[in-house]
């Protein structure tokens, strides 16, 4: 978005303890969603030997999109 910067650098590596967590497998996720049983946060997902995790972006305005 040319009108939006991110607020710092983006930096996207893995903390040492994040990298320390064992994945969740998403199907055993999900299954036990659906018996109303949830242990949060799923901070490591993993599907099909693939692991995922979130992360936040802060993005601001710049003054082209104050205009």
């Amino acid at each position: 978005m040319p009108a939006l910067n991110p607020v710092g650098k983006l930096d996207f590596s893995l903390s040492a303890k994040t990298r320390a967590l064992k994945p969740i497998r998403l199907g055993d996720a999900v299954a036990d969603a659906k018996r109303g049983h949830t242990e949060y946060p799923h901070v490591l997902i993993e599907l099909d030997g693939c692991v995922y995790t979130s992360f936040s972006v802060f993005l601001q305005k710049t003054a082209a999109a104050t205009r």
